[in-house]
């Protein structure tokens, strides 16, 4: 999949948890010779040993949490760290139509697994 990737297209890599998303990312964006980031949340971030955790998180471009415990956890040690939490503030966004002038790319770390049934 890496070898498919052009280098010149891709301007970052995300991973959208801290365990094992993370180290693809970094590891992929090693190979392309890009920058790359990880969003943290809370029970993924207690699955990686701290030490690698401070490794991964220093060497990011980004860390983003969702939550302040995990901002804070982060922070420690000494990473930047994003908080972002989860939802859309409505007062402050509204829905305006799309206008792009080119296309969007995206590199998307992440598992493809049900973890929630919805009750509806």
């Amino acid at each position: 999949m890496i070898d498919a990737l052009d280098p010149l297209d891709t301007a970052g890599v995300h991973g959208y948890f801290a365990h094992t998303p993370a180290e693809v990312a970094s590891h992929v964006a090693g190979r392309l010779g890009v920058p790359y980031g990880f969003s943290v949340h809370a029970l993924d971030l207690r699955k990686v040993p701290a030490e690698v955790m401070d490794w991964r998180a220093g060497k990011a471009a980004c860390v983003i949490a969702c939550n302040r415990d995990a901002a804070a956890e982060i922070s420690r040690s000494g990473a930047k760290v994003k908080l972002i939490s989860h939802g859309v503030d409505i007062d402050r966004f509204h829905p305006t139509p799309l206008t792009l002038c080119e296309p969007v790319r995206l590199l998307v770390v992440g598992r493809l697994v049900e973890k929630k049934v919805s009750m509806f």
